[in-house]
């Protein structure tokens, strides 16, 4: 088992080693450094019909990937089954599985016009993730992969995730990437403004319960949230 779902039961978080696996992510990791180049002046919020979405104002530094291709999905496919992640997921859910969003983003600490969505609504005032807790679907997960750029290690300089689980913070740092799993509906979590020149990379998958027992693996959008219709998503095909 690739984590230690007792822990994750009892500390409402849990961290894994992925680097055997991490191979299947570099393209996305890739695709952040290729919106990094050439930034979408607008945020792809919506990618998909039928999905909840936030259409407020989003941080100027933190710049989405704008397209997750079908490629980089099946990409995430083969991660969660090969790293045995989605085995150990169903074995806590005791439920099949799927993950509704994927998304991509780089966050850093005061970032030019020409590297930000400049066209979109923008957050002026905030420089980073405030403490929150998520409105998903109940029992949603989330599985955070972090890399810092050019760098060995994540620190707090790097805008490091912090998350609450019980009485205190716990930062999400060490030898990247740092990989974690945790409830984001009721354990807060936050991420302060990286120091400047520090870089922070991030992949974002949502993963909820599924009844099919076909892995479906979907990327709807930078901002969206969960299925509105949850009978839909349930016996949607894997291929549409």
């Amino acid at each position: 088992m690739p984590f230690d779902i007792e822990f994750l039961k009892k500390e409402k978080y849990c961290t894994l080693d992925v680097r055997s696996h991490i191979h299947y992510l570099e393209d996305i990791f890739l695709s952040i450094d290729d919106e990094w180049q050439n930034p979408s002046p607008k945020i792809s919020r919506l990618t998909k019909k039928g999905y909840t979405v936030y259409d407020g104002p989003s941080l100027r530094n933190v710049l989405y990937v704008s397209n997750i291709t079908d490629n980089l999905v099946k990409n995430v496919r083969d991660f969660m089954i090969e790293s045995g992640i989605k085995q150990g997921l169903e074995s806590l859910f005791q439920s099949n599985i799927g993950v509704c969003n994927i998304r991509a983003y780089r966050f850093t600490n005061n970032p030019p016009d020409n590297k930000t969505h400049y066209k979109d609504l923008l957050d002026l005032e905030n420089t980073g993730f405030n403490p929150h807790l998520d409105g998903l679907c109940a029992g949603a997960i989330k599985l955070m992969i972090f890399k810092s750029k050019g760098e060995e290690k994540i620190t707090l300089q790097h805008g490091a995730l912090e998350i609450k689980p019980k009485n205190h913070w716990i930062p999400l740092v060490g030898e990247s990437p740092v990989v974690a799993i945790f409830p984001p509906n009721i354990v807060l979590h936050r991420a302060y403004q990286p120091a400047p020149g520090k870089i922070r990379d991030a992949i974002e998958l949502t993963i909820i319960k599924r009844k099919s027992d076909d892995f479906l693996v979907e990327s709807s959008g930078a901002h969206a949230g969960y299925p509105l219709d949850m009978e839909l998503w349930n016996n949607k095909a894997i291929n549409n």
